[in-house]
């Protein structure tokens, strides 16, 4: 099925969600995601749009030992993060998405954990986000550990990836971690 077909029907799936399923599913995921935050220092972040994963109620637990850091879209396509702080006041940028009215930006080879949006994925790590190659393009420049959060809806068959696109280490949903570091698979 093409990427297209798949986003489109992962996103009306996502959509159907209930915000009160979405703020339930949203708080397990974000329990499983603190396990993997322990041991890192400096984590991105996204701060939710529509009807993504919303992890904000994380960031007052994460502020008190981590960096924390989101993404920023910049001209041509480009990805860059900027560090969150509590204090600090947000803007929308050309997509409606919050990030800092103030710049910070911090190289990609801080992070120790990168959290990243999905929209659709499989079994074997790949996602389709919203198709316009922000995370992969970033991705490419970071050894941090990769991991994707979604709803169990967003899950389908399989996703063709392509050389340039970036799989994920971890995927987290509300009923299932997806370890690809580890052959075993899900847990």
């Amino acid at each position: 099925m093409a990427d297209r077909t798949l986003r489109q029907a992962a996103l009306r799936k996502r959509a159907r969600l209930s915000q009160d399923q979405r703020m339930s599913d949203s708080a397990k995921i974000a329990r499983r995601l603190m396990e993997h935050l322990r041991e890192a220092d400096t984590i991105a972040l996204y701060l939710a749009d529509e009807n993504e994963v919303d992890l904000r109620p994380l960031l007052p637990l994460l502020w008190e030992t981590k960096r924390i850091a989101v993404p920023v879209c910049a001209a041509k396509g480009a990805m860059c993060m900027s560090e969150l702080t509590e204090d600090a006041p947000l803007v929308k940028n050309r997509y409606g998405i919050e990030e800092p009215a103030t710049l910070k930006l911090l190289p990609a080879s801080v992070f120790d954990v990168i959290v990243v949006p999905i929209v659709a994925f499989d079994a074997n790590g790949h996602r389709l986000g919203h198709g316009m190659g922000y995370y992969d393009r970033y991705l490419v420049h970071t050894t941090a550990c990769k991991i994707g959060v979604a709803f169990d809806c967003q899950q389908v068959a399989q996703i063709d990836a392509r050389p340039h696109d970036v799989a994920m280490d971890l995927i987290l949903t509300p009923s299932a971690v997806y370890d690809f570091r580890n052959p075993a698979g899900t847990r």
